[in-house]
């Protein structure tokens, strides 16, 4: 079955994604209803182009006043607010924000109480807080700070007092999944509602964890890695608020906790983490669509207990912790679109495959040169 001579592309044809079926395994494309292990050197013929392409890079930005890891972290209005966090036994009541456009730190309000390891999230241009660890106890207190009047409040207390869960926000609701509440590993899911000051409690996670992180793409959160009590995990689990469901997807490729990860041009970028033996400088590449991962471009400094956050297309790594001290480290990789004008097909270096449009898609993290096949402009 497929091909028995290698696809000849005829001069002005436009190739759609809807001719693949978007796999590609060790360079062989798979067809769409007719599999043949085409190379891309076999696919031939007057419609390849090739552009040399730079993979995204890392470029150190100022650093925090104050090293830590495990705070929390949130933009609203293109600023960065860096909040609580701790450093061995020292526990946080710093808020600094952070301006990408200046490159400079403001220390603002503290936090009422000194945390990390909250949920975070932004809404309607307040950045709410809540539970944690003190160095103590377990939390379920939650603080709403405006960065207008840099002033905070106190709101409802979240059901169940935890340290490290996953949180993220889908239609102005803050969800808090999974955590450590000083005695086990938790899969409870519980939701706020700001205009309510309430919560409601929602499907629990399938897999207990701690110390994981959770992203929201396209109205949907993905809840990732994370710690067990015994080791370090991969799940990938997607939460449907629509139908208050999870689902398991493609697992991590590496196995670990304390990562950070954002979403940028409908992507996941899981970045740093530690896998029970050594911190890493990766960053791994989640594309929901296709239910894939790939290797991202590696972040200078290798660590775990870091958080991040997007600007623009700009993703910031901020502080953490190497294994043998705490950082204020703020590094950043800007993911810029490809500006040849070409549509039809892309075979990145790395091996990815993806539709182009004229700058429409992104290079997936790999240097070298890309080749188009459709039609080039």
């Amino acid at each position: 079955m497929g091909w028995t001579t290698p696809r000849t592309w005829t001069t002005g044809e436009i190739v759609t994604d809807t001719m693949l079926n978007e796999q590609i395994r060790d360079n062989e494309i798979y067809l769409k209803n007719a599999i043949d292990n085409l190379t891309p050197a076999q696919l031939g013929a007057p419609e390849i182009d090739s552009y040399a392409v730079t993979g995204p890079s890392w470029a150190t930005k100022s650093s925090m006043t104050q090293a830590r890891g495990d705070a929390s972290i949130a933009v609203v209005d293109g600023i960065i607010y860096v909040i609580g966090g701790f450093a061995g036994s020292n526990f946080y009541q710093t808020n600094e924000a952070y301006n990408p456009a200046t490159d400079s730190w403001t220390t603002k309000t503290q936090i009422p109480a000194a945390k990390s390891g909250a949920a975070t999230g932004a809404i309607g241009g307040l950045i709410y807080v809540a539970g944690g660890y003190n160095g103590t106890s377990y939390l379920n207190t939650v603080h709403a700070y405006d960065p207008v009047g840099n002033t905070w409040t106190s709101k409802a207390s979240m059901p169940t007092a935890r340290n490290d869960p996953g949180s993220a926000v889908v239609n102005d609701l803050l969800y808090v999944a999974g955590g450590y509440n000083g005695t086990s590993r938790l899969t409870t899911v519980e939701a706020y509602d700001p205009v309510g000051n309430s919560w409601t409690t929602k499907a629990a996670m399938l897999t207990p964890r701690e110390n994981l992180i959770a992203v929201e793409t396209g109205g949907k959160i993905y809840a990732l890695g994370g710690y067990n009590g015994n080791s370090r995990i991969d799940p990938n689990e997607v939460y449907n608020p629509a139908t208050n469901s999870w689902t398991t997807l493609s697992s991590m490729p590496v196995e670990r906790s304390g990562m950070a990860a954002v979403s940028l041009h409908g992507r996941i970028y899981v970045i740093g983490g530690f896998t029970g033996v050594y911190r890493g400088d990766f960053v791994e590449v989640y594309d929901p669509g296709s239910d894939r991962w790939w290797t991202g471009t590696p972040m200078p400094t290798a660590r775990n207990l870091v958080v991040a956050a997007v600007v623009g297309e700009t993703i910031y790594a901020i502080g953490g912790y190497t294994g043998t001290g705490y950082l204020a480290t703020n590094e950043a990789c800007t993911i810029t679109p490809i500006a040849s004008p070409v549509s039809g097909i892309a075979i990145w270096p790395n091996g990815r495959i993806g539709s182009v449009t004229q700058g429409g898609q992104y290079d997936p993290g790999a240097s070298g040169t890309a080749i188009f096949i459709g039609k080039v402009s």
